[in-house]
Parts: C-alpha cells; sequence; structure tokens
C-alpha cells in the first residue's frame, strides 16, 4: 500500500489527497514501508525500552543489554535498531551501537539537562531543552556558548523557559539529516 498516494499522510493537521504531490527530500532515506511493516511492534517496544532505560539510568544501553533485557537475539536487536537508525528515529555509531536517541545523547556534550537531580546529555540545547519537555518536568540546561565558552543556563518551569543566551541553529531544519552529528 503506498500511503501517499492514498490519503493517508498528514501536513499540519490536512490530509493530502491521491492527485496531490509534493517534492521528496533527496537526503532522506527511503524506508519501504512494506520492509517497515513486519519489524514495525517488535520495533516500537525496543525503542520504548531503550527511552526507559535512559531515563531510569542516565545512560545509553548498548546492544548486548537490550538483547538480555528483551530475551531476543543480537541479530534482531541490530536488525531493529537498523530500521529504526534509517527511518531516522534514533542515530547510530559505525559499530552499531545508538550514538542518539534523540533528544538523548549517548555520549557527553556541552548540553546538559538537569531534572530532580538527575542528569542528561542532549545533542544539541534544542535536544537538551526537548529532554526537560520529554520528561513533562521542571528543570534546566547547562551549557556554554559555542562562540565565546562563557556559561550559559537555561530554566524551565511550569513549561516557561528562562535564562540568557543565543541558541544558533547551523542549518535550516530541512538539511539536519545531511550529518545530523554535526548538526
Amino acid at each position: 500500500m503506498n500511503l501517499l498516494t492514498n490519503g493517508f499522510m498528514s501536513n499540519c493537521g490536512r490530509r493530502f489527497g491521491p492527485s496531490e504531490q509534493f517534492e521528496a527530500d533527496s537526503s532522506l532515506t527511503t524506508v519501504r514501508i512494506s520492509s517497515y511493516i513486519p519489524g514495525m511492534f517488535e520495533d516500537s517496544a525496543l525503542r520504548l525500552l531503550i527511552y526507559a532505560e535512559i531515563v531510569r539510568t542516565g545512560e545509553t544501553p548498548v546492544v548486548v543489554t537490550l538483547a538480555r533485557l528483551l530475551g531476543a537475539s543480537l541479530d534482531d536487536v541490530r536488525a531493529s535498531l537498523r530500521r529504526m537508525h534509517d527511518a531516522h528515529m534514533l542515530v547510530l555509531q559505525p559499530t552499531g551501537e545508538i550514538l542518539m536517541a534523540n533528544p538523548f545523547s549517548a555520549v557527553p556534550t556541552p548540553f546538559l539537562a538537569e531534572v530532580g537531580g538527575s542528569r542528561w546529555f542532549g545533542n544539541c540545547i534544542w535536544d537538551a531543552l526537548g529532554i526537560i519537555a520529554t520528561l513533562h518536568a521542571d528543570g534546566r540546561v547547562l551549557a556554554s556558548c559555542g562562540s565565546s565558552g562563557e556559561r550559559m543556563e537555561l530554566s524551565v518551569s511550569n513549561g516557561a523557559l528562562t535564562g540568557q543566551g543565543v541558541v544558533h541553529f547551523a542549518l535550516p531544519a530541512r538539511r539536519w539529516w545531511e550529518d545530523i552529528v554535526f548538526t
């Protein structure tokens, strides 16, 4: 089934009809729906487990840990992670381990989100704020200015952002996946 021509894709609450056309971004990885659907439910369970472990432990679980927690084979976990990587749901390191489970980073970055005494690294300032939003909590982001190195602290309380600094996006959002690690 082609979801694009059967009117199932939505854009800001509006459904595209069968006759409407739109230009695909050539930088995106094409994922055939027919090859993704068989693993979709298992992938969703694994994705939820990844996020639960990150929140619980403050660290991104490695493939071996995920396989043990799921009672699955390493090959099945790696295949699921690859499908999610190809669908831009997470980013893998060349080794096959998780690098980014957005908004969380598996490696230390200059963007530290703090909520209720727990800490997680964001991939960028936007993601560090996204961690606080994901957890539906008050928190703060400790970062430094990329230009001057000056300390920055942003706080979120009752959904309101306070603090001073500049949030800079080096690339427009449509180009982020060209090199998501740089972005």
